[in-house]
């Protein structure tokens, strides 16, 4: 907490460079008196402090009591009025309790009430009293920043467009969460998105576990749910839950090789070929789940570029008509498009030239530095070979043999043995 007080007075001191300097200090730390003109411009600072605070906090939703006794401490003193800012900034909008963004009425007059209250405020309608009040104002403990939610939500919704060449996409739950921060950043997001029409809720029939939200990533509102997003929601949720299966088959197979060293270390040789068994079976089963994610993906690949597709016949069928409607001859666009052709071609031809000294570089030093990765490996097995110990042959020529063995059985064990002296030869 230390470090973190530390870290917002250098910004305050960054922000404010006066903010060290005593009559700053007496003009705006003093309480909240008499007529509005009299203390309407400090009202305003503490606004704005806050809101730059809450930003280089990068939070949606403050703790009033942390505002009021920490964010502006100065050598042990506190503004005087920092509560009444608050309440003011919740009457006009600019802060809004959780309860009031994300909670449910309890009856049809309170809903018709937090309604109205909440589109008057997002309209920015709300009045500001021109007299200073000496009563005790009532201030909840936790506020939503309406303009860091706003902010936030269009960032989240430009990342997602930065990774989608369609205008609609479709987003698990757990994936919102994940990009969001967190499940009270992502309700936040998601709300705020809900109430701005730009994103919809979707779930599977018959099965609660699987939901996600259906968003626009552009100006328009997003379109009502269809079975084709529902389809894309299963694909998007299946593709997550086998790359959780894939993490954890992943880790258990790093587990499994641990324990494989240091017991062919110990010299248990019947322990480390069965743990050797059982992590080509967690390698197998790796596999085909890598293999059950490919399919999946390529088949969403196929969806994004047919909605490509889509999108560029549109563009064509409006450019057909542009055309006409402005009276412009084919000849016309043929010299514009060979125009265009040899800008871009003398571009290319330009880059090139520029990159072709250091790529040239770039791509010799690689050559050689994988030579010399492929010689010093050959150089350490062959000095690990010549350092290990003769096998004694009477054990191999004396070998009991197998009862009741199975050809495939003797081919799997003669693989496992292969793989041991592989790792023997790693170890040594």
């Amino acid at each position: 907490m230390a470090g973190n007080t530390s870290t917002l007075q250098d910004f305050l001191e960054q922000e404010w460079p006066e903010w060290k300097d005593d009559d700053f200090a007496r003009a705006h730390f003093k309480a909240f008196t008499g007529q509005k003109q009299d203390w309407e411009e400090r009202m305003n600072f503490w606004k704005d402090a806050i809101l730059k605070v809450t930003r280089h906090l990068n939070l949606l939703i403050i703790d009033t009591e942390d505002v009021q006794q920490k964010w502006f401490l100065r050598d042990g003193f506190v503004p005087l009025g920092l509560k009444h800012v608050l309440v003011e900034m919740n009457n006009s909008g600019e802060l809004e309790t959780v309860d009031q963004f994300l909670g449910t009425p309890r009856s049809a007059v309170e809903m018709i009430t937090t309604l109205l209250r909440q589109a008057l405020t997002w309209a920015g309608l709300g009045a500001q009293s021109d007299q200073y009040s000496e009563t005790e104002p009532h201030l909840e403990g936790r506020l939503v920043v309406r303009s860091a939610l706003q902010e936030r939500a269009a960032l989240f919704i430009k990342s997602v467009r930065e990774n989608h060449l369609s205008p609609v996409c479709i987003m698990t739950s757990a994936r919102i969460k994940e990009l969001c921060g967190g499940a009270e950043n992502a309700e936040l997001i998601i709300g705020y998105l809900l109430l701005q029409k730009k994103a919809v809720f979707v779930t599977l029939d018959g099965d609660d576990n699987v939901e996600g939200f259906k968003l626009s990533l552009n100006d328009k509102q997003v379109s009502a749910v269809s079975e084709n997003d529902r389809h894309l929601l299963q694909l998007q949720w299946t593709l997550e839950m086998l790359q959780i299966r894939l993490n954890t088959v992943e880790s258990k197979i790093a587990a499994t090789k641990t324990e494989l060293i240091r017991v062919a270390k110990a010299g248990d040789r019947r322990d480390a070929l069965r743990r050797l068994r059982n992590m080509k079976l967690l390698q197998a089963s790796r596999d085909q789940c890598a293999g059950f994610m490919d399919k999946i993906e390529q088949v969403l690949g196929v969806i994004a570029d047919a909605e490509t597709s889509k999108k560029v016949s549109d563009a064509i069928r409006v450019g057909t008509a542009a055309i006409k409607d402005n009276h412009v001859s084919i000849e016309d666009v043929h010299s514009c498009l060979d125009e265009l052709d040899e800008a871009i071609t003398v571009q290319r031809e330009t880059e090139d030239a520029l990159g072709a000294q250091i790529s040239g570089t770039e791509e010799d030093n690689t050559l050689f530095e994988e030579e010399l990765a492929a010689l010093e490996k050959e150089l350490s097995v062959e000095e690990e070979i010549a350092n290990l110990p003769e096998v004694p042959k009477t054990e191999v020529i004396h070998k009991p043999p197998v009862e009741n063995a199975e050809p495939e059985d003797v081919e799997e064990d003669a693989e496992l043995e292969k793989e041991f002296a592989k790792l023997a030869l790693e170890l040594a």
